[in-house]
């Protein structure tokens, strides 16, 4: 979603900006997700676009979770979507908000097999 390398992201690792976690994924410590979100909000051009990115990005990625979802595999997505939840609900946020209907469609039956399996159907 960044756009930017794996060596660049281990850079950002090596300086304690980010942490590792499961599988590809990496994290910021809230202080400083908090910080940068800060200072991102301070230049609303930036974070218009980051955040526009930001939802393209994950809710292409529900619709690819979509199709795992129906076949094989389904555990393993399940914990992907559980671990990426907060930003897939900001995602979709962000294309209602903005009336992306098309983006909205992409992502919604993923998401909504998601709350299915998990049985938070109320939820979704």
């Amino acid at each position: 979603m960044t756009g930017i390398s794996l060596r660049e992201l281990l850079s950002l690792v090596g300086k304690l900006l980010l942490q590792r976690s499961e599988g590809d994924r990496f994290e910021m410590h809230s202080l400083l997700h908090y910080y940068a979100s800060q200072k991102l909000l301070a230049q609303p051009d930036l974070h218009s676009r980051t955040s526009d990115r930001h939802s393209e990005y994950y809710c292409t990625l529900l619709a690819e979770f979509e199709i795992t979802l129906k076949g094989s595999g389904e555990q393993e997505v399940m914990n992907e979507i559980s671990a990426a939840l907060p930003n897939l609900k900001a995602a979709f946020e962000w294309a209602y908000t903005h009336r992306l209907a098309a983006r909205q469609a992409k992502a919604l039956e993923g998401l909504a097999l998601f709350y299915s399996h998990q049985d938070h159907n109320g939820e979704g």
